[in-house]
């Protein structure tokens, strides 16, 4: 029998407000949630800002980082390092401040890095978040919930590369804009917990004629 791959599902609250963005734009905005750990790799996302800076025609871009952790004093220090003024630091946050710093940004950025803890897949919940917030997001390795080339989830290489990430950026821009709401309702269709629930019921019923 085909295994059927089954990822985490979300609790969609219609309250978390979508993010407030327009398309086509001169700077495109990335934001990071997260528990900050080294098996988020964004530092991988900070190096590829700062080789991307260094290529004509390409636009510009800030990356937003929200959270403490671990990982917080080495990715300012990489930062400070490489001279970039467009990584801004925020803290945690949440409520009221976490809805407004989500306001005119266009990409969530997953975790870049599972290999660094032995992972090719996962389905973490920081993916869900942002396209409930009306995001796509940007990732690495592989999550079940999502097709090869989704417009939802534009995939990176899954090691220490950057090649990937700098080629994805400098072409971003080339991609078909999806409004927040559209990419809320494919996270309601696909990813909410009652959508999980109709999946697995669906089957049980099929599995038992």
């Amino acid at each position: 029998k085909k295994t059927i791959l089954f990822g985490n599902g979300y609790l969609i609250d219609e309250k978390i407000p979508l993010s407030k963005n327009i398309w086509p734009v001169e700077t495109i905005n990335l934001i990071a949630v997260a528990q900050l750990a080294s098996w988020h790799g964004y530092d991988r996302m900070i190096r590829a800002l700062h080789q991307l800076a260094q290529l004509p025609n390409v636009g510009s871009f800030t990356f937003t980082i929200v959270g403490e952790g671990p990982e917080l004093a080495n990715l300012k220090s990489l930062t400070t390092q490489l001279k970039l003024k467009n990584v801004y630091f925020v803290g945690k946050l949440s409520g009221v401040s976490l809805d407004r710093i989500f306001d005119g940004k266009h990409f969530g950025v997953s975790s870049l890095a599972l290999y660094r803890k032995g992972m090719n897949m996962a389905s973490d919940l920081k993916t869900r978040e942002y396209l409930a917030r009306g995001l796509r997001v940007i990732g690495a390795g592989v999550d079940p919930d999502f097709e090869d080339k989704s417009p939802y989830r534009m995939t990176v290489k899954n090691s220490d590369e950057l090649n990937s990430i700098v080629d994805l950026l400098q072409n971003v821009r080339n991609t078909t804009y999806m409004s927040p709401l559209n990419v809320r309702n494919f996270a309601q269709n696909n990813l909410c917990m009652k959508s999980k629930m109709k999946f697995v019921l669906d089957r049980v019923i099929d599995a038992n004629g």
